[in-house]
This record gives structure tokens, C-alpha cells and sequence, in this order.
């Protein structure tokens, strides 16, 4: 069991496990959060998950979804409600 050094509750043991160097539970943590987004080059030979910011992320999201030309035109999030 570890204990967190900024409120000495218990450190989850799945983030343990991820980042064995963790002294922060993710409540203190000071690492600031990326997201992931999906780049395609070319139909389907190739493909690459680019790492932004939140404000972002969230951009990119809202024009992935515009009508006509966007970003990512054409392609769906994983994540998108729409296609559950």
C-alpha cells in the first residue's frame, strides 16, 4: 500500500500499477490531463494518435462534426454518442 504525499490516502493500486514511480493520488496529481486524436493519412495504409490539451481536444472534437469540410472528415471518434 502507498500513501499519497500531499493527503496520505491510499495511492489506487491500478495507478500503482500503471506508473510504479506515482507519489500522488490522481485527486493531488499536478500532471495536467492530455487527450488523444486520431490522425489518418492516406484511405486506411496508415495512422497516428496525436497528444493535445484539453481546449484542444475539445476543438478538434466540435469540427470533426461540422458539415462539409472538417477534421477528420468523414471519420467517427470511437467515443462519438452517436454511434453507439
Amino acid at each position: 500500500m502507498r500513501l499519497c504525499v500531499s493527503c496520505r490516502k491510499e495511492i489506487d493500486p491500478r495507478r500503482v500499477k500503471i506508473m510504479p514511480n506515482a507519489v500522488r493520488c490522481v485527486n493531488c496529481s499536478d500532471t495536467e490531463r492530455v487527450y488523444g486524436h486520431v490522425i489518418i493519412s492516406g484511405k486506411n495504409t496508415y495512422s497516428e494518435v496525436q497528444i493535445v490539451d484539453k481546449s484542444t481536444s475539445e476543438r478538434l472534437y466540435k469540427l470533426g462534426y461540422r458539415k462539409g469540410q472538417g477534421v477528420a472528415s468523414g471519420v467517427r471518434f470511437k467515443f462519438d454518442p452517436k454511434n453507439k
